[in-house]
């Protein structure tokens, strides 16, 4: 379910915020693990670069509403941004 949530929230930023004409999503499962990847061809973050969620929090940069639903989950966070898009790359363990 959070996974679910936070998946939603970054497709809402997606639309209200980056401009993009096309968003692209990938969702695997292995090893125990769930990944979900959301890349877009929209103008990206106010910062350039990539980041995970460890550094994010130390820069005070990134989605904060989605980092906290993700080290709520124990999971990992990659962002990268650039002019031409963003992707966002989330994995979390799968529940037992």
């Amino acid at each position: 379910h959070n996974l679910f949530l936070a998946f939603k929230e970054s497709v809402n930023n997606i639309v209200k915020h980056a401009a993009a004409s096309e968003v692209w999503i990938r969702a695997s499962g292995s090893d125990g693990r769930l990944d979900l990847e959301i890349e877009d061809n929209g103008r990206g973050f106010a910062f350039r670069g990539r980041y995970d969620l460890a550094e994010l929090i130390q820069l005070g940069q990134g989605p904060q509403s989605l980092m906290g639903r993700i080290a709520a989950l124990h999971g990992q966070l990659i962002v990268e941004s650039s002019q031409v898009g963003s992707r966002l790359n989330m994995i979390v363990p799968r529940e037992r």
